[in-house]
């Protein structure tokens, strides 16, 4: 059962999913998970992490406040973070980057911030 705030995140997962023509497995993919993940969060059996409600903001294209159900502006006033991830997932598309690949180069990012750091 989600907390009462997060009542329309599933109804909204589904109809954003279905609006783009992506089938369950096809969203699941795109996230790195599995199709059963994508069924619990739609049917209210579970919540996705903060780190999978920003990937889907960029694929969605809206703001997590809409996908999380505390707004009904799909556009409206997105924060800093919201619209510097959906720039930065418009320019991953653009080279043809994928979630993993993102993953290993975070990694390296930050394991390249903590050794610079340190001098």
């Amino acid at each position: 059962m989600l907390p009462e705030q997060l009542k329309l995140l599933p109804e909204r997962v589904k109809n954003l999913r279905e609006s783009r023509g992506y089938s369950q497995r096809v969203l699941a993919g795109m996230l790195g998970v599995s199709q059963q993940t994508i069924a619990g969060w739609e049917r209210s059996r579970t919540s996705p992490d903060r780190r999978m409600v920003s990937k889907m903001v960029g694929i969605f294209g809206v703001t997590s406040d809409y996908l999380l159900g505390i707004s009904d502006s799909r556009h409206g006033e997105a924060s800093e973070k919201d619209r510097a991830y959906l720039e930065m997932a418009r320019t991953l598309r653009e080279y043809g980057i994928t979630p993993e690949e993102l993953e290993v180069i975070m990694g390296a990012h930050k394991k390249f911030m903590e050794l610079t750091s340190k001098h």
